[in-house]
């Protein structure tokens, strides 16, 4: 039939509270879409711990990122996020810099 499955992972305290919340979290998904999308929803118990790792392991992995970039690219996202006086943002800033120069770079490769 239509529809896939869904599977939320959450921790052991919050579970009730999503299993009490299957059907409007159902509708609202498949609203966004327009159809069925999900007919299914299961909900997986985990701990805490299985949260931090994986999100360490998705950092790790865009650490590699930087290595890809030309020099001219680190220097100009570098160039366009000095303004901002935070650590955190101005590191966020050059990161989204990065991403749109990167992309802009590899657009103009596919043109040519």
């Amino acid at each position: 039939g239509m529809g896939a499955s869904l599977l939320l992972l959450t921790t052991g305290s919050y579970a009730p509270i999503l299993q009490s919340q299957l059907t409007q979290i159902k509708d609202k998904v498949n609203a966004v879409y327009g159809y069925n999308a999900i007919s299914r929803i299961h909900i997986t118990q985990t701990a805490p711990s299985g949260f931090v790792q994986a999100r360490l392991k998705f950092l790790n992995a865009n650490d590699d990122v930087e290595e890809d970039l030309s020099p001219q690219v680190q220097k100009d996202a570098a160039e366009m996020a000095k303004g901002a006086q935070d650590e955190g943002l101005n590191a966020a800033l050059q990161t989204l810099a990065q991403n749109f120069l990167k992309r802009q770079e590899t657009q103009k490769k596919d043109q040519i």
